[in-house]
């Protein structure tokens, strides 16, 4: 069976493998594949998969549809992962990144407004609140013009309006 990781961090998966006596962990580098099980049977690798995708891991042959919510781990059971499904389960972990990122920012946002209304009548202080959250630049290095910067801005009627750039 074959292992991908997706995401820009190495992973140590830990898995049990019936009959072993004792968990594996399978460390998977950034980027890369790994071949694991050689040597076990189809209940040893329909267990591993089984453990993998409760913890969202999804079939390589998944990678061209809709991938929500999705971790970073590949696998398949046949053949190596074509270098396109892991850049496309890439784009898939970067797009699960944003819209979680997007949430929290709306519910910090909405939050923030709730703390700006006068605590006796509840009304709103300000017309509008904005929050706006940016990329940080590692030191040592230059702006790319790459950096990720959205907002969100709660109007006065308590709508909230996302603003990605």
């Amino acid at each position: 069976m074959y292992i991908a990781n997706t995401t820009k961090q190495n992973w140590h998966l830990n898995v049990w493998v019936p009959e072993a006596r004792r968990h594996q962990t399978i460390p998977v580098a950034s980027g890369r594949q790994v071949f694991i099980g050689k040597d076990w049977n189809s209940t040893q690798n329909d267990s591993v998969v089984l453990q993998l995708e409760r913890f969202g891991a999804r079939p390589a042959r998944d990678a061209n549809g809709k991938l929500e919510y999705f971790p970073g781990i590949l696998y398949s059971h046949d053949k190596p992962i074509p270098v396109d499904k892991i850049e496309m389960g890439h784009e898939a972990v970067v797009e699960s990144q944003e819209k979680r990122a997007g949430a929290e920012l709306t519910k910090g946002a909405l939050g923030f407004d709730a703390a700006l209304r006068d605590k006796r009548t509840r009304k709103r202080l300000a017309r509008t609140s904005s929050l706006e959250v940016t990329q940080d630049v590692p030191k040592g290095t230059k702006p790319d013009g790459k950096e990720v910067v959205f907002g969100v801005t709660v109007a006065n009627d308590g709508t909230d309006r996302l603003n990605l750039s």
